[in-house]
């Protein structure tokens, strides 16, 4: 089993990527199995839908984390955007009536997952852009 250091930006930008990118692929390929996962029924045509529309767009921020690492292109924009997209979903369900307790827990789940995708967007940032100390 590979072991994972989570105080390497690079390899937890990695890890969250991957991540979000298997949880989006579910969503959209399987909405009925995953959106119980997330909070959310998925019994009607229209909350497939936003299941599977929500599901190709963490699928496309886990890739572009993962990618953006590997390559070296920019990734405190992909995490950023990420925990952007995380702190939309924690409004929404905050801000929805008639959802139930799960979905409550899941919008909490979703504002912790926005700040550690901006904090570590910060990190990968500070990385390539080093701060000079006074001397």
């Amino acid at each position: 089993m590979m072991q994972i250091d989570t105080t390497d930006p690079k390899q937890l930008t990695r890890m969250l990527g991957r991540s979000r990118l298997v949880l989006g692929l579910t969503l959209a390929i399987a909405p009925r199995l995953a959106a119980p996962i997330v909070g959310v029924s998925a019994r009607t045509s229209s909350a497939r839908l936003f299941a599977r529309v929500a599901g190709v767009r963490d699928a496309i921020l886990g890739a572009g984390m993962e990618m953006s690492v590997r390559e070296g292109r920019f990734p405190q924009g992909w995490v950023g955007m990420a925990g952007v997209a995380d702190l939309g979903d924690a409004v929404v369900h905050l801000l929805t009536r008639g959802l139930g307790a799960r979905a409550r827990l899941t919008s909490l789940i979703a504002a912790g997952s926005a700040a550690l995708h901006l904090q570590l967007a910060r990190q990968l940032d500070e990385l390539d852009h080093p701060t000079l100390e006074p001397a």
